[in-house]
């Protein structure tokens, strides 16, 4: 029997339950250093005040800093994220006597590191760090054998043309043409992931132990959803013959649809095709091949591409076109829709100005007719992968990878949906989601806006964060979220991390989309050296007049270095050349934004009078980027922060993680807490839990939200 985790959170062992957790990561993300690694910095900013009013020496303490000094940056990494930290010397902390040392069995498991012992607070607050993030490793319980195991956590490649493959190996070949190795990794393991759900009971509730005998019978899901499905590759896999599920899916992109939809047939064919040689190899003839194609036909699900932007939880729209496409396949015999491609399901006018449901693709997926039987009749109506039933489709609600607020309104829809009644979400981009309580940021945060006191329990302590850098667009205001009116689609989700105040801004929250454990050296040093030639940038355009000191363009009328409600500088991409050199970035950048250095520009570079501007660039790059320089190695003070960063935003992701699930534990109590509390939305929870679905070396978003409605069916 398959089950739920015996934790419903993949806890650090620091912890045994999700509630000392979630108590101890709510105080966690209260505390100063915490708050201003993760949202209170951005690199733009950087070097834009000068010692000893820098960013890097405002936010780090003397001794921290001078330990980082003795490090690399590849040394800074380790120390943060891979050494074990009680083999690592500590520094006497200000009042004792002695300083701990390195275990002296013979491995120093990284005693060594550095020119001098770590700061206790520094050790103290990295242990903390790790502490409160949740645990990504990939243990893949639905393989029951090592073998299995071993290979969901590798990295397949594609299978090569040519290769002795099976029945299966064949089809899956086929569906897996156009994914990258990461992509194949996602989609395989979620699959079955998903089918280990729904096949042992562990989201089906029938079979779950202790069930009343008096309630009613529970049914099994009937479809799939799959909400953001993008090129199909999950649905396309989910209603193949390895699993035979009927899936919805439901993408934004009329270009994405278009795109699954030859995909889908070019599977088909490729794999009916196949057969058919095959029956021919077998002297079966062309009636042997076109009974293999039927036989293979009947083995897989369907999938129903539908045009949507889902801003809601509401999928009522969705729901009646199932039951409607379900109806007219019965009437018909038949899986295939007679709707035409041009159809839409989200109340837009189709090209006859009609607003109508999209297609049903039949069986496999592929568009073209069934084939006719051997005598010229018809085949019959595939059976669906579940009994048809008067209350209409059961729905289980999926998505890999969703954007911003869609795993918020996925997790809405158990109770605007009613057929929804499970949801399996992996979310990413958190960059992309609303906040609930606070004004929507932009880099760096609204410092000025937000009254940080203001969002804290009376037992919180007071947050210390630097001054205010950057003001907001106006507009941004006029509709801007608070305590009083807030966002409903926004984070946090739940009514224990709303009563707390947590809130995240957008510097937190795209610090979280990274993957600081994958870093390599060589990956590591090529972004810290993008990042570190973006704030000297931005020092130049400063030093020359063309922006603020508040990092926007000045508006009208305003002194160009006392502008604040100009735009803020945005360059996006540049070409791989452009990182070659310094001066080579700047001229790239400055063409984008179509500005020029004024002439003569020399600003704080240590050159003489009549330098060329590739001559002031480059001392500028030299000026900040090493000790002589600036008297803190730019570069490096640079790079370290960004680490410190990512390092952190483990928690925030954590705490968007564990807000979701805690959500979803709030409707688990009793009918009359819930009153009390004020859950009056009609939804009860049967189970729910997280874990991870795929490797983080591989796709480092990897925790899925799972949630069960109690009594469903």
């Amino acid at each position: 029997m398959f089950e739920p985790p015996a934790k419903p959170l993949p806890l650090p062992p620091r912890f045994s339950t999700p509630d000392a957790y979630i108590a101890s990561l709510l105080a966690f993300s209260r505390t100063p250093m915490l708050q201003t690694l993760c949202g209170g910095v951005h690199i733009l900013d950087f070097f834009t005040r000068d010692p000893p009013n820098d960013i890097y020496s405002t936010i780090l303490p003397a001794d921290w800093r001078a330990y980082f000094s003795s490090l690399s940056i590849e040394e800074v990494l380790d120390v943060l994220m891979r050494l074990d930290l009680n083999r690592l010397e500590t520094a006497p902390s200000s009042g004792s006597e002695s300083s701990s040392t390195s275990s002296d069995d013979g491995d120093d498991g990284g005693a060594g590191v550095g020119a001098r012992p770590i700061p206790a607070t520094l050790k103290t607050f990295i242990q903390e760090v790790r502490d409160h993030c949740l645990v990504r490793d990939f243990v893949p319980r639905w393989a029951n054998t090592p073998d299995a195991v071993t290979g969901a956590m590798k990295l397949r490649k594609q299978y090569k043309r040519g290769e002795d493959l099976d029945d299966d190996e064949h089809v899956m070949r086929h569906m897996t043409v156009g994914m990258k190795p990461k992509k194949m990794h996602e989609v395989e393991n979620f699959a079955r992931l998903l089918h280990h759900f729904l096949a042992s009971g562990a989201i089906s509730p029938q079979s779950s132990p202790g069930a009343d005998a008096s309630a009613p019978a529970r049914k099994s899901i009937t479809h799939i959803v799959d909400i953001g499905s993008g090129q199909g590759y999950l649905p396309r896999i989910l209603a193949s013959p390895a699993y035979g599920y009927d899936v919805i899916a439901i993408e934004s992109k009329r270009s994405n649809i278009e795109g699954a939809r030859s995909m889908d047939a070019w599977v088909d064919n490729r794999e009916e095709n196949r057969l058919r040689r095959q029956a021919l190899r077998e002297g079966k003839g062309r009636e042997g091949g076109e009974a293999y194609v039927r036989e293979w036909r009947k083995k897989g699900g369907s999938v129903q591409y539908v045009e949507k932007f889902v801003d809601s939880g509401e999928l009522s729209d969705v729901v009646a076109q199932m039951k409607a496409n379900r109806e007219r396949c019965t009437e018909k015999g038949s899986v295939e829709s007679s709707s035409p491609p041009e159809a839409r399901l989200n109340g837009k006018p189709d090209a006859r100005g009609e607003a109508s449901g999209d297609e049903e693709i039949c069986c496999n997926g592929c568009q073209k007719p069934p084939v006719d039987g051997a005598d010229g009749a018809p085949p019959t109506a595939r059976a669906p992968t579940s009994s048809p039933d008067a209350d209409g489709p059961r729905i289980l609600l999926t998505s890999l990878h969703s954007c911003g607020d869609l795993v918020h309104h996925a997790l809405n829809s158990l109770i605007q949906t009613p057929a929804v009644h499970a949801v399996a979400l992996i979310g990413c981009c958190y960059n992309l989601i609303s906040e609930k309580l606070n004004p929507p940021t932009f880099k760096p945060p609204y410092q000025a806006l937000i009254n940080l006191e203001s969002l804290m329990l009376p037992t919180s302590p007071p947050s210390t964060v630097i001054p205010p850098l950057r003001n907001p667009h106006p507009r941004l205001l006029t509709t801007a979220p608070s305590i009083e009116s807030p966002n409903p689609h926004g984070f946090p989700l739940s009514n224990l991390f709303t009563a707390h105040r947590v809130s995240l801004n957008i510097t937190a929250r795209m610090m979280a989309c990274q993957a600081p454990q994958n870093w390599t050296k060589e990956t590591s040093h090529y972004f810290f050296t993008r990042h570190f030639y973006r704030a000297l940038l931005q020092r130049v355009l400063v030093d020359a007049g063309l922006v603020g000191r508040t990092g926007l363009f000045p508006g009208p009328g305003e002194v160009k270095n006392g502008g604040v409600s100009g735009e803020p500088v945005i360059i996006g991409s540049l070409r791989p050349q452009a990182y070659t050199s310094f001066p080579a970035y700047v001229k790239a950048a400055l063409g984008k934004l179509n500005l020029k250095l004024p002439p003569g520009f020399v600003g704080t570079a240590p050159v003489g009078a009549g330098a060329s501007e590739e001559e002031v660039l480059q001392a500028y790059h030299k000026h900040y980027s090493t000790p002589e320089g600036t008297g803190m190695g730019g570069f490096h003070a640079l790079a370290t922060t960004w680490a410190l960063m990512a390092f952190c935003a483990g928690v925030v992701e954590s705490l968007i993680v564990a807000d979701r699930w805690t959500w979803l534990r709030e409707h688990m109590v009793p009918r009359e807490e819930r009153e009390e509390m004020g859950l009056d939305d009609g939804l009860e929870i049967d189970r729910c839990w997280v874990e991870v679905a795929f490797g983080y070396e591989h796709s480092p978003r990897n925790l899925v939200v799972v949630g069960v409605k109690r009594g469903a069916v």
